[in-house]
Formats: structure tokens, C-alpha cells, sequence
């Protein structure tokens, strides 16, 4: 009779960590037990860090994980301790910095040893279990470790000590940074854009070489700079780089929705894990190249990613699940090939052959470079792509009206082929990111619902991850962590408001943002030397603390809150935010004239306080009804900050926004006072003159005019 094993995991909410709960190794979750225990025992913490759709995590699992030899020499050996990095980006950041220093790379599953004071004197990622082809295995390593700490633990202890002084050597350096220049902005912004261009693929779009991210920060930023300082150039590389990932591997074009990222140069093979992060940013990248060039693909494509998340990741109360696994059935990317054969069955012969073609399953619609895919489902099943530089399989044939109801059929099927692990967590992190996509796509294509949707998102997220202290937990599943978010939750949050307000033009929202900047500054800021730390004040004290600058997969939450409080100043023409904003600014500048590509999303603030935005103040003696709020939508929503006053929120809008105050309510109509570029203009009081004045100024978005 098998054994079955239960460990110290039993009773957590981690998907990540329940999916260990019975291995042979005697996990313990990330707390005071586990070091408790190994500081009684003297022994070693063997330390890993995953996350539940992670394809390698699962290897490393099945291989050594439930292996009972190198489960037996774990629990006699040390003390093993388990941390979803989703649920604990903290300690994942910590010990990621400990294993780039210490290897020169990172990623998961991340493997680690550590003293019971908890600092690392080893790092890796994953490893096979035992010797492979001269690469040591985790068998090897362990034993190797356990003796050496038996025979002398102070030199693996000081070994630990070191990397932990190394680690905080950078952030303990009293150098704050004054404001940079505005000729010096600018030349950082240029040398930004040169760093881009340099590493472009101008073939496949992306830069560098594969494996190969979208990189959403730094398309954010060439969009936005190519708009304002009429780089067309910058423009075109993102532009060229989101229709490759729209053509390529890593892109679902039968549900929609791209996976994390792709092993090959054209956007093929990719790892089949699906982030609701990585989803929320790449929408927000269509979302945003549509607006500076109205093709019409962009928009396709970000309807249909927000469409997959509203589908396939959405709780019912109104937040967004983490994550969709990467593999199903026991193998990576089952989930998602097929044969023709089985294409025809399902749907027809017809839809089934104009699927094929659209999309190269089988043999004759398939000449590119091998994917990475399972053996048992190769040859003969294929991922369905939108076929890459193929004259008779277009980006737009992926999104023909004829195939919609093929399509439709076709992801029924799959859903009940073989099951496919959700991770149901709720991060507040992440959760603001889709908020703010669904925002802005709400607002540059004209759709309400979304707009709906992001709003009833935001008020779950209120009410389950808000605390009586107006603090906000990090996530939520069947019940809310324990522990306080980090910077990117809070800094995100803030954007995700702020965006909310330039949507529905509620006062409610700027006050909630305004309460959101307050904990950024009295529980992350560093009032020594600028900039945030990565976790609260308020929050368990790790080994040490962190403030991240570069951008990866995400915004770093330095820049994201830099961004933020900008923003925050110009809806607010606060002096305590344009004081904040200044410094957080400063902060990142010497970080950001070392490598200015990797701060992409940190020179979005250097492009606002450069380019500071006009401002609209619209009177109105009537809510305005849907039709002119839609209008109002189209405005440029980085060169135009605008307010709506009426009779039923001034009171509210003044408080908050002091500078409305001097304008006055009109007995009837409305009135709009439009100003910048050091002057203001004359009021307008009707649509047409509003709009000619908007038109005058290039103030309306390219792909969105008002109808006269």
C-alpha cells in the first residue's frame, strides 16, 4: 500500500504550497517555527521558492521532491522550508538578490541554503536530483553541504554573513541625489531610446536575444516617448515588436491571452504558463499603441486578451485569479496542441480546414523552427498560432469574423480535454494592473462594461484586502494573508485610482488615491536617502530590506510609485504630492543614468514633469450626460488632466482639488477652461468650440475623434 505523507504545509492557502502538502519532505511554511527548529537543532534551512504554474517548479518536484532518498536526507539534514513567491514577494525578492549575486542569474524554482539566522550561503534555481552530465545534482549538493556544516558550520556561517552585508551594502549608502537638469532628462530619455534601438531585433521585433520577453515597461515607455517628442521611430519598434508577439507562439489565438514568455527568436516555443500580470500589461500595450495609430489589430488583440481574463480568470465577487499552469495531464503545454484531425472532428471539415490554415496545425501549414513540446505530442499535434510572416496566414486572418464560432468551439472542447490548474489567489498587485488596463480600454475604445467591471473590481478589493488601519493585505484566497503588501501593491493601486478618476470623473476615487500616497510615504519611504523600500515598515523584518529601481517582467514599485505621485500632483495641484514626486524622481535618476532602457518605466515621470499636462476644468450646471463623458474620454490622457464639476460634486471636488474653487458653476450649459503651455485659452461653451480648441492643441488622441 502506497504511503501517504502529510507535512507541516496542511492548513495554508498557497495552491503552490498545498500542491506540496504531501510529498516525503517535511516542509514547513516561511515563520517562526521552522527557524525555531533549526536553531535548536543547528541545522541548515533548505530554503525553496516557487510559484504554482511554474512548468521547471513541477519538474523539480516530481524529481526531488517526492523522491524518498533525497527526502530522507532532507528531513535528517535540515529544515525544509516552502514560500510561493506570488504570496510572499518579499522574501522571493531577497533570496532572488542573494542568487543573482551569487550565480549571476535567477529565476524558479529557486533553491537555497541558509544559517537559521536565515542568511544564504548557497543559491540556484533548479537542479536535476542527482549528477547529470557533469552538473551536480541536488543529492550531491545536499550531502555535500551537510557534511561541511557538520565539520565547520562558522566558515559556511560567515560565508552567509558576507552575502548578507553585501546585499545591503548598496542601499545603506547615504547618496541621495538631487534633481537632475532638464537638458539632462531629456539626454536620458535619448540615451534610453538609443539602448532600445540597439538591441532590437528589427526581424522579430523584441530585444535581445531569446529567451525573449514582451517586456511591457519598456514598450510603454518608446510608445509614449515616440508620441511626445515625435520619435516615430520609437514608435515603430513597439509597434513592430507587439504585432510579432500578436503573430507568434506565445500569443493563444483560439482563447486568447499570451503565455509568460517564448525559448525561440520568432516568438515560438513558448513556456505555456499564463500570468494574469504578464495579461494586464500586455493589454494595456495594445491598448496604447492603438491609441497613437488606430490599427485596427491592436485593439483586436486587446479585446480579446481582456476578454480571456474576464472569462477565464475572474472570480465572481469581482477580483482576478493569478495564474493558469503550464502544464496539464503531467506534461507542459498539453493543454493547448492539437492535430488537424482532432481540429476537423471537433468543428467540422471545413471550419476545421479553415482553422488549420489560419493557424498551422498540421504538416503542410507548419514550416517554422521546432517548438519546445512534449515528445508524446509530437509529431502530429500542434500549437495553434497566428501564423508569423506567412502570406496565407495573416494576423488579421486570426481574428476573421468567420472564425469566431470555430474558435468558440474549439476552446469548449479543450477546457473539457484535459484539465488545466487555475491558482484562484487574489493579489492586490496584480489585480491593479488588470484595473488599470480595464480602464484605459475602457476609455479609448468606447466600452462601459469595462470600465463597470474595473470598478466593482477595485470596490471587492476594498472590502476584502483594506484593513481598519487603512492598510491593504497582499492577497486573498477563501480569506486574506496575513501580511501587509508590498510597495508594487500600494504603488500600483495608486495608478490603478488615478485612472479611475480620469475614467468616471468621481472625486471618491482622487480621495482614495490621496489615502493610498499616504501609507506609500509614512510605512516605504526612505526619508534618509529617497526612494521606498520593497516591504512596510509595518512588516516582518527579513535579512534586509530592499528598494528596487530596474524594471523586469513588471514595473519596479520605485517607478510605479514615482509615477503615481506625479499623477497624483497634477489631479490634485497638492504641494505635498509635487514634493514627493520630486524626490522619488530623484531617487531613481542616478539609477536611471546608469541604465536608462532598464528604468523604462521610472522615465514615464521624467517625461511628465518635463512635459507637464494641460489642464481642462469643465463647469457644468447638469451631469453631463454618457454621450459627452465617452467625448471627454478621448482626450490624451498624458497631455490633458481633466475635471469634471458639477452641482453634485463640488463641494467634494474643491476639497480635493483646491484650484477648481476660482471657477464657477454656470446658471445653465457648461463652461470649459482649458490652460497650458503657460497660458490659458478662452473659455469654451459648446462641444464644438471645446473641440476645436482640443483639435488646436493636439490634444485629442490620433485614433479618437469625437463625433461633431
Amino acid at each position: 500500500m502506497e504511503t501517504v505523507y502529510e507535512n507541516h504545509l496542511k492548513g495554508q492557502k498557497s495552491p503552490y504550497l498545498l500542491q506540496h502538502l504531501h510529498n516525503p519532505v517535511d516542509w514547513y511554511p516561511w515563520g517562526e517555527e521552522a527557524f525555531r527548529l533549526a536553531e535548536e537543532k543547528q541545522l541548515p534551512v533548505f530554503l525553496s521558492i516557487g510559484y504554482s504554474s511554474c512548468h521547471w517548479c513541477h519538474v523539480m518536484e516530481k524529481e526531488s521532491f517526492e523522491n524518498e532518498e533525497i527526502a530522507a536526507l532532507l528531513n535528517r539534514e535540515y529544515v525544509s522550508v516552502k514560500v510561493d513567491r506570488e504570496e510572499r514577494p518579499d522574501i522571493d525578492a531577497v533570496y532572488m538578490s542573494a542568487c543573482q549575486t551569487m550565480t549571476g542569474s535567477g529565476g524558479w524554482p529557486l533553491t537555497l541554503l541558509l544559517t537559521p539566522e536565515k542568511e544564504p550561503f548557497f543559491a540556484a534555481t533548479y537542479l536535476p536530483p542527482k549528477e547529470d552530465s557533469g552538473r551536480a545534482g541536488l543529492f550531491e549538493i545536499l550531502s555535500a553541504a551537510a557534511a561541511r556544516w557538520k565539520t565547520s558550520p562558522n566558515t559556511l556561517r560567515n560565508a552567509g554573513k558576507k552575502i548578507r552585508e553585501f546585499l545591503a551594502s548598496p542601499i545603506s549608502e547615504k547618496d541621495p541625489v538631487s534633481d537632475i537638469s532638464p537638458a539632462k532628462a531629456e539626454e536620458i530619455l535619448f540615451q534610453a531610446a538609443r539602448q532600445f534601438e540597439k538591441t532590437f531585433d528589427p526581424v522579430y521585433g523584441g530585444f535581445g536575444p531569446p529567451p525573449k520577453f514582451p517586456s511591457p515597461p519598456g514598450l510603454l515607455f518608446l510608445l509614449r516617448y515616440g508620441d511626445l517628442y515625435r520619435k516615430g521611430s520609437c514608435i515603430e519598434m513597439a509597434a513592430h515588436t507587439l504585432l510579432s508577439v500578436a503573430k507568434g507562439e506565445i500569443r493563444d489565438p483560439i482563447g486568447g491571452g499570451f503565455f509568460r514568455y517564448a525559448t525561440g527568436r520568432r516568438w515560438n516555443a513558448p513556456h505555456y504558463e499564463k500570468m494574469l500580470c504578464d495579461n494586464a500589461l500586455l493589454s494595456l500595450c495594445y491598448v496604447e499603441a492603438f491609441s497613437l495609430t488606430g490599427l485596427s489589430l491592436f485593439q483586436q488583440t486587446a479585446e480579446e486578451t481582456l476578454q480571456y481574463l474576464l472569462r477565464e480568470m475572474r472570480h465572481p465577487q469581482g477580483g482576478f485569479y493569478c495564474s493558469q499552469d503550464a502544464d496539464s495531464d503531467g506534461e507542459e503545454g498539453k493543454y493547448y496542441l492539437f492535430s488537424s484531425e482532432e481540429v476537423k472532428a471537433v468543428v467540422g471539415k471545413d471550419a476545421g480546414e479553415a482553422l488549420c490554415r489560419a493557424f498551422s496545425i498540421g504538416d503542410s501549414y507548419t514550416e517554422r523552427e521546432s517548438a519546445h513540446r512534449p515528445a508524446p505530442y509530437h509529431p502530429g499535434r500542434f500549437l495553434p498560432y497566428a501564423g508569423e510572416g506567412k502570406a496565407e496566414a495573416p494576423l488579421s486572418a486570426s481574428f476573421n469574423p468567420i472564425l469566431e464560432e470555430p474558435k468558440k468551439q474549439l476552446r469548449l472542447y479543450r477546457e473539457n480535454r484535459f484539465p488545466l490548474f487555475r491558482d484562484e489567489k487574489i493579489l492586490l498587485s496584480w489585480n491593479a494592473l488588470a484595473i488599470l488596463s480595464l480602464f484605459r480600454a475602457s476609455r479609448v475604445f468606447q466600452r462601459p462594461s469595462y470600465g463597470e467591471t474595473a470598478n466593482k473590481t477595485l470596490d471587492f478589493l476594498f472590502s476584502i484586502l483594506k484593513t481598519s488601519d487603512g492598510s491593504f493585505l497582499s492577497g486573498w484566497k477563501e480569506g486574506a494573508f496575513q501580511q501587509e503588501a508590498t510597495l508594487d501593491g500600494y504603488a500600483y493601486l495608486l495608478l490603478a485610482l488615478l485612472e479611475a478618476y480620469r475614467t468616471d470623473f468621481e472625486p471618491h476615487r482622487l480621495s482614495q488615491a490621496e489615502d493610498v500616497a499616504e501609507k506609500l510615504l509614512s510605512r516605504f519611504e526612505d526619508h534618509e536617502v529617497g526612494g521606498f523600500y520593497l516591504y512596510s515598515s509595518q512588516a516582518e523584518s527579513l535579512i534586509l530590506r530592499p528598494k528596487d529601481t530596474y524594471d523586469g517582467a513588471l514595473p519596479s514599485g520605485n517607478a510605479a510609485a514615482a509615477l503615481g505621485l506625479t499623477l497624483l500632483y497634477e489631479a490634485t495641484g497638492k504641494r505635498k504630492w509635487e514634493e514627493a514626486s520630486r524626490r522619488s524622481a530623484a531617487f531613481l535618476a542616478k539609477s536611471c543614468r546608469e541604465h536608462p532602457a532598464g528604468h523604462a518605466f521610472g522615465l514615464l515621470t521624467v517625461l511628465h514633469q518635463l512635459l507637464p499636462p494641460y489642464t481642462l476644468t469643465l463647469c457644468t450646471a447638469f451631469p453631463p450626460d454618457a454621450s459627452f463623458l465617452n467625448s471627454l474620454r478621448g482626450l490624451s490622457h498624458e497631455k490633458v488632466q481633466c475635471w469634471v464639476k458639477t452641482p453634485q460634486n463640488y463641494e467634494a471636488l474643491e476639497r480635493i482639488v483646491p484650484s477648481t474653487g476660482s471657477y464657477a458653476l454656470p446658471s445653465s450649459g457648461f463652461t470649459a477652461h482649458l490652460c497650458g503651455a503657460g497660458r490659458c485659452l478662452p473659455p469654451a461653451r459648446s462641444q464644438e468650440e471645446l473641440w476645436q480648441l482640443l483639435k488646436q492643441e493636439e490634444l485629442l488622441d490620433p485614433a479618437f475623434l469625437p463625433t461633431e
